[in-house]
């Protein structure tokens, strides 16, 4: 493994996670106007047309039939990964909803060692405890620890987000990273407007106000198209389980936003925790490295 594109592309997946992090607050200020559904499906409509805008010439020239369906294994983890992540978002804070959806850093290793063969370095157990011992102070916050039908959502999204990590590993050494990213964008998008329509959410509608507009733009380009050119292309130089490491700095991210933009308070607890997370994602960072 590089160790040059490895820190570059840790670096770059700790900039797309800020802003993930900070997508999961703003989507907050829509759910008054626009239900989840509908509003992801206009999240990854501009995350598509942005990726295939840039990248139009290298995803005809690259695509595959025998690429459809790996990439349609994965569209279909990452459509319900955040089908339950955006309808738990609606039911709980920010901060929580996130919390839940990190814990995806606990599940990756095994599941790849289960699917992929990968190699799991027990060590790095260590550094993940530690981040999940903080997420766990980070949505405590100074309270009390109470799980509602959001936060259980939000849970059940972590697992399916990390098979999509998983499975996202498995194919991408076989498939165009670039294609994958906006051939993914445009599957998951068809693949919520019919779980829309059978939940009886109904159809995305273009009268809202320009606030609500300029929240999808910035979900889909910022939160999610960029977020996912830059895991897949960064799983052909780094492992899941380091991807998974960088999804914990994501309720890090969420918090301070959310206490900045929503008003949601961050006692002493949750910069204890924030302090947790990242001390646990370097240790594990170090110890993967230590033990290959």
């Amino acid at each position: 493994m590089n160790i040059s594109n490895s820190i570059k592309y840790t670096a770059l997946l700790l900039l797309s996670a800020a802003l993930t992090g900070i997508s999961g607050t703003v989507m907050k200020f829509a759910y008054s106007e626009v239900p989840p559904l509908p509003f992801l499906i206009y999240r990854f409509f501009f995350a598509f047309v942005f990726l295939f805008l840039i990248f139009r010439k290298e995803v005809l020239n690259n695509i595959r039939k025998s690429d459809i369906m790996p990439i349609g294994i994965i569209s279909f983890f990452m459509a319900f990964g955040f089908i339950f992540f955006t309808i738990g978002l609606k039911y709980t804070t920010a901060t929580n909803a996130t919390f839940f959806y990190s814990l995806t850093v606990l599940m990756i290793p095994f599941l790849a060692r289960l699917i992929n063969g990968s190699k799991f370095n027990r060590k790095i157990l260590i550094g993940i405890l530690i981040a999940v011992a903080g997420m766990y102070l980070l949505i405590m916050n100074g309270g009390t620890f109470q799980i509602n039908i959001g936060d259980f959502l939000s849970l059940i999204s972590a697992l399916i987000f990390a098979f999509q990590v998983v499975f996202t590993g498995k194919f991408v050494s076989k498939i165009n990273p670039t294609a994958l990213s906006v051939v993914q964008m445009l599957m998951v998008m068809i693949i919520t407007f019919f779980v829309s329509l059978l939940m009886g959410e109904g159809l995305p509608q273009v009268s809202y106000p320009p606030r609500i507009w300029l929240i999808f733009i910035f979900t889909g380009i910022a939160g999610t198209g960029v977020f996912t050119l830059v895991q897949t292309v960064a799983q052909v130089h780094i492992r899941e389980s380091t991807v998974g490491m960088v999804y914990a700095f994501i309720p890090m991210f969420t918090a301070f936003s959310a206490w900045f933009i929503l008003g949601e308070t961050l006692s002493s607890t949750g910069l204890i925790g924030c302090g947790l997370i990242t001390f646990g994602i370097i240790l594990a960072g170090r110890l993967n490295k230590i033990g290959s």
